[in-house]
């Protein structure tokens, strides 16, 4: 509903005034008053929408009013229509603008006219308010944008100055333009806004951060380690460096460094540390290579003693397991990795071992050996060496009996869900009769050993004898 006040001292205009307004295409409610002092009064307590208000009046003129209505603040925003029965010259309406007048009409005015004036200063005040009222809403949302804002900025600069990192940022001739207090406090508090990093450290550490700026410029960020000199102490610093660059193309270079000085130290006690345990157990393997063959050197002795054939036989099989094991602890010495055996040498070397000691003067035995790139740890490689041991010393004593020639096959390949490993020989083949479940202890140790391992292990006897084990 809109509010509208009538200030004139003629009764019957206001009445008709009221008559007239009551005809407007929405509510109204109507408002009289006689004299200026009156209007103002009114003014104050109903705050009408629009005032329509006569120049003459018995006290104050209608200028006064409208002076002293627009001067107030809570009310200068009010329209008002100035009705007048004189003849208006140009002084007359410079005045009523100058006092805050919106509009004016003539006595005796037209009533249709009247009501277009009325009507249309009544949309205009809606149209401003509803104008004020976003206007005020705007500037409320931005009062509390700006407080976020400045909250934010807080925020990141109570960021920057807590984290226990070197924040910085440089512009395009690396003169530092912002440094974080860690960064102060590393640095014993030195001057760094506005200097370059030759005006600090030495040519070469500058040259260095220097290279890295442009590889970040270039690239857009980058990563490296560098010791600074600092007085007495070294200080080793892991930098991140990457690109800003702004509307405009200006280009900077902005970095976080951590000071990982203790980090270091503590990774190069640790590796210190690696490398005497690393020490300490190939010592290890040495001596225990040395104590098999120690043991090995005592069965040889033993049996030069012994003249029985197949007692003597005993004591030398025994000997060549005992070297065998013995070869595994050599490669482990002599590797740069103690936990893993490179099995394709480790079975040549063993090959070797037992032709020299089994192969006759007049048989030539070829190997071929096909193994895969796979590191056994030492829980594996000793059983499975003993497995190949037992396989290919059986086959250097029997499977070539009247022959000149044979040939040892040693494969390892890795299947979906184990690995193959296959030994096998050309010679007269395997005796159908013989099994694993046998007595021999060979066969023994072959069984034992492959369930060690949780595999299993079975025999082909044709072309000569392949054992396959999988595991």
């Amino acid at each position: 509903m809109c509010k509208i006040l009538v200030i004139d001292d003629d009764r019957e205009i206001r009445e008709l005034v009221k008559e007239l307004l009551m005809e407007l295409p929405y509510q109204v409610e109507i408002a009289l008053a006689e004299t200026g002092y009156e209007g103002l009064e009114k003014i104050r307590k109903i705050l009408p929408d629009l005032i329509l208000l006569d120049i003459y009046l018995p006290d104050i003129d209608g200028l006064s009013v409208c002076r002293q209505l627009k001067q107030d603040a809570s009310l200068k925003n009010i329209p008002v229509l100035m009705m007048t029965g004189v003849n208006t010259d140009h002084d007359w309406l410079k005045s009523a603008l100058k006092a805050g007048a919106e509009s004016f009409v003539n006595k005796p005015f037209h009533p249709h006219y009247l009501l277009a004036q009325v009507n249309t200063m009544l949309r205009l005040k809606q149209a401003e308010d509803r104008l004020r009222n976003q206007n005020l809403l705007l500037e409320q949302r931005l009062m509390e944008r700006s407080q976020e804002l400045v909250e934010s900025e807080q925020l990141f600069f109570s960021f920057m100055h807590e984290i226990q990192a070197l924040v910085y940022i440089k512009n395009a001739e690396g003169k530092y333009l912002f440094i974080n207090t860690y960064f102060k406090k590393l640095f014993q508090n030195r001057q760094w806004v506005g200097i370059r990093d030759e005006d600090i450290f030495s040519p070469d550490e500058a040259a260095l951060m220097s290279r890295y700026d442009d590889i970040a410029k270039e690239t857009g960020s980058c990563i490296y380690e560098q010791t600074l000199t600092l007085g007495d102490k070294a200080v080793i610093i892991e930098n991140h460096k990457f690109r800003i660059q702004r509307s405009n193309g200006e280009v900077f270079v902005g970095g976080v460094a951590f000071d990982i000085t203790q980090r270091r130290n503590a990774q190069d006690l640790v590796e210190s540390s690696l490398r005497e345990k690393e020490i300490l157990l190939k010592e290890v393997h040495h001596r225990v290579k040395n104590n098999m063959q120690v043991i090995s050197s005592l069965l040889r002795m033993q049996s030069t003693f012994i003249k029985n054939d197949t007692d003597r036989q005993l004591f030398i099989d025994s000997l060549n397991r005992v070297r065998s094991m013995a070869l595994i602890h050599e490669r482990l010495y002599k590797n740069d990795n103690l936990s893993q055996i490179d099995l394709d040498i480790y079975v040549r070397q063993l090959l070797q071992q037992l032709g020299a000691m089994y192969i006759r003067a007049d048989l030539q035995v070829a190997a071929e050996i096909d193994i895969e790139d796979i590191p056994l740890d030492l829980d594996t490689a000793i059983p499975l060496g003993l497995i190949i041991n037992e396989i290919v010393s059986n086959a250097y004593k029997y499977a070539f009996e009247g022959r000149v020639r044979g040939l040892i096959t040693i494969s390892m390949k890795r299947q979906e869900n184990c690995l193959e490993v296959k030994i096998g020989d050309d010679g007269i083949g395997l005796d159908p009769s013989l099994t694993l479940d046998d007595g021999n202890l060979g066969f023994q140790l072959i069984s034992s050993l492959t369930a060690q391992l949780h595999g299993k292990i079975t025999i082909s006897r044709d072309n000569g004898t392949i054992f396959t084990l999988r595991f």
